[in-house]
C-alpha cells in the first residue's frame, strides 16, 4: 500500500553504483586484470582487477589476504566458496560484482534475484 492507500506492486529495485565507472574493465582480459575467479558452474573463470575488487569488498580483501606466500604461482586465482550451482546466483555474483566495476545494479522480483 502507498501511503495514500493506493496498492502498488514493485517489481524491481534500482541501486546506482557509487564507484567510478570501470565496466569496460569488467571481465576483459584486454585490460590486464591480475586476478582470476573460479566460480564452479561457469565454464571460464572471471577476470578481475585486484585493486577494484579488494577496494569494494571485504570479502574480496579476505579471500586475497588468505592467498598464500606471493611466490605461489597461483596466487592470482581465487575459487569462489559459496554456492553458485544455479544460474540465478551466478548472475546475481556476476551483478554484484559488476557493482563493484561501476555498474547500476538492477533487481528484479522475478526469477528469484531477490533471494540470491
Amino acid at each position: 500500500m502507498s501511503r495514500y492507500g493506493i496498492p502498488f506492486t514493485v517489481t524491481s529495485l534500482e541501486i546506482k553504483s557509487p564507484y567510478g565507472d570501470n565496466t569496460e574493465l569488467f571481465n576483459n582480459v584486454k585490460s590486464f586484470p591480475d586476478l582470476e575467479l573460479v566460480v564452479r558452474g561457469q565454464e571460464h573463470p572471471l577476470h578481475l582487477h585486484r585493486c577494484v575488487v579488494v577496494r569494494r569488498s571485504r570479502l574480496f580483501q579476505s579471500l586475497v589476504d588468505a592467498r598464500k606466500s606471493p611466490d605461489d604461482p597461483d596466487i592470482a586465482k581465487v575459487e569462489w566458496m559459496f554456492s553458485a550451482e544455479s544460474e540465478v546466483k551466478r548472475k546475481a555474483l556476476l551483478c554484484a560484482l559488476r557493482f563493484c566495476y561501476g555498474e547500476t545494479m538492477l533487481i528484479k522480483a522475478e526469477g528469484h534475484e531477490c533471494c540470491a
